[in-house]
């Protein structure tokens, strides 16, 4: 029998749990599906427009913003470059880097 790695189950049980709210149901169907593997770097940019959105409100709900795209803050716009744009990632990546050297 295989065994599914503990975050393969965390993923599941948390998509599931979503399925039930009505925010996270397009007609009646979850806007979430489960993925069978783990998304790889390499994989990342395959990952669809549909499903960024719905992660990010999913963020938006987990630290109670009022939206994910508000004043100079999008992460819509940002998570959709970064995860399916690897130059676009690289580049974001190194302004981080910076932003930490510096403390900004």
């Amino acid at each position: 029998m295989k065994t599914i790695p503990e975050g393969q189950t965390r993923h599941q049980i948390l998509i599931n749990l979503l399925a039930t709210l009505p925010e996270y149901q397009i007609d009646g169907n979850p806007r979430l599906k489960i993925v069978k593997d783990f998304v790889t770097y390499d994989k990342a940019k395959n990952i669809e427009s549909n499903d960024i959105v719905a992660a990010v409100t999913l963020l938006v709900d987990a630290l109670n913003l009022y939206g994910g795209s508000m004043g100079n803050i999008d992460i819509y716009e940002l998570l959709k470059a970064y995860l399916t744009i690897p130059t676009c990632r690289d580049r974001v990546n190194e302004v981080v880097r910076e932003a930490n050297r510096n403390n900004i």
